[in-house]
């Protein structure tokens, strides 16, 4: 086995003019579709980082408005509080009022009821009186 110059000159050269032809059909192609690869790759990285800001934006939101809704709902369970306590204070001063109202008739009833009596005997003293006068009057 011997080395052949003229072998050896054109297997440089045909290996040459091979790597010369994948260089330009295989990997300018291969390296253009790698790098379009990897710029869609970025875009969809860049793409998924907005997305998840989306979403967490929407579901700041969400828990902001669920926050504002329970928030009313205190509100208005506090307010509905605050009616039914006032209603029941309501309720029970006209309660009093009435308890209040009905004694005090009782009173002037029994107290009326006391004077009867008294206003009779004195209205009597009074119609004689009257009457004296009148007969005194007519007898003029």
């Amino acid at each position: 086995m011997t080395i052949q110059p003229n072998v050896l000159i054109w297997t440089i050269i045909c290996f040459c003019a091979f790597m010369l032809i994948l260089w330009r059909l295989l990997l300018k192609p291969l390296l253009a579709f790698m790098d379009a690869r990897k710029a869609r790759i970025a875009h969809a990285r860049s793409l998924d980082k907005t997305a998840d800001r989306e979403a967490e934006r929407a579901r700041l939101e969400a828990q902001r408005q669920a926050e504002a809704r329970n928030r009313a709902e205190e509100r208005r369970r506090a307010a509905q509080a605050l009616r039914e306590e006032g209603r029941l204070a309501r309720e029970a001063r006209e309660r009093r009022f009435r308890q209040e109202t009905q004694q005090r008739r009782e009173e002037a009833e029994a107290e009326a009821s006391d004077l009867v009596p008294e206003l009779a005997v004195c209205l009597k003293e009074h119609v004689n009186a009257f009457t004296d006068k009148l007969i005194a009057f007519g007898e003029r």
